[in-house]
């Protein structure tokens, strides 16, 4: 269902439809017919409500008012109504109309490879540890050697059942990591493609305080040693080296100054907040 709902803005799914409509009508009826069957504005069943209070924003490629939370899909070349990705492995965009298939797609995969791998663990463990029955022919080690043609040993068999118990769980935590990660993306509600925005501006702040704390760093190495503070320089290149190599910050001067700079910052706003209250009271 994931593959074969239309994730598209619903306004350009109606927009198409009617531009359908419209080049069909120069037709004849039984082109009519055809065309309508095989043209629905997009690459499967859509859907077609939509709010029309909520906001829009113009989307100069589809050259249509779309949702504001949608956007255009360079590889499917339409506008995605509340975009996550685009699904390279089931080849379509995963937005509003099919986020819940995909996402129960994941947990459906979860757990059949979950299952798949204790079957697989289970019949190795009951070939080896099985106890031997009046009845042998039903053991699961006879019937290995039955299915396989192993007359002598059923190592092969179980080589065999290893290797699979390894690609399972290898794609079970692939897939887990995957579903663990839109667990997430649920509990914030964001989508994957906020996220990445998201990502990016904090790696942008983040190389920002990066590049103004090697500033600061050699400002104030530079005026210690014009100040012969052998002390001083001493710490800033240490503190800065175990803070860019082992994250270590309580050795570098320049974050106890970071650290003293925002507590007097706080006990001047906690002194701003007291003093606007005893105003309030005193009105």
């Amino acid at each position: 269902m994931a593959m074969k709902i239309d994730p598209s803005d619903p306004r350009l799914h109606i927009n198409n439809n009617n531009n359908n409509n419209n080049n069909n009508s120069n037709n004849n009826n039984d082109d009519d017919d055809d065309n309508n069957n095989n043209n629905n504005g997009g690459n499967g069943i859509s859907c077609r409500h939509f709010d029309p209070q909520e906001p829009t924003k113009q989307c100069w490629i589809c050259d249509i008012q779309v949702g504001e939370k949608s956007m255009h899909c360079k590889f499917c070349n339409k506008c995605v109504d509340q975009f996550d990705h685009h699904c390279m492995w089931l080849n379509t965009c995963i937005g509003k109309a099919n986020y819940p298939y995909f996402f129960r797609t994941m947990v459906s995969l979860s757990i059949m490879l979950l299952i798949q791998a204790v079957i697989q663990i289970a019949l190795i463990l009951d070939i080896y540890l099985g106890s031997d029955s009046s009845d042998a022919s039903n053991s699961s080690k006879e019937r290995a050697k039955a299915w396989f043609g192993v007359e002598t040993t059923v190592l092969p068999v179980v080589v065999v059942m290893g290797v699979f118990i390894l690609f399972s769980l290898v794609s079970l935590s692939l897939i887990g990591q995957l579903l663990i990660f839109h667990l997430k993306l649920q509990r914030e509600g964001i989508t994957t493609y906020q996220f990445i925005v998201r990502d990016n501006q904090n790696r942008r702040e983040r190389t920002k305080k990066e590049n103004d704390l090697k500033l600061r760093r050699l400002l104030a190495v530079g005026k210690a040693k014009e100040e012969c503070n052998n002390t001083l320089v001493f710490r800033l290149e240490k503190g800065g080296m175990l803070r860019e190599k082992c994250g270590l910050t309580c050795c570098d001067p320049l974050k106890m100054e970071d650290e003293e700079n925002n507590n007097n910052n706080n006990n001047n706003n906690t002194s701003t907040n007291n003093s606007n209250r005893n105003f309030e009271w005193s009105q």
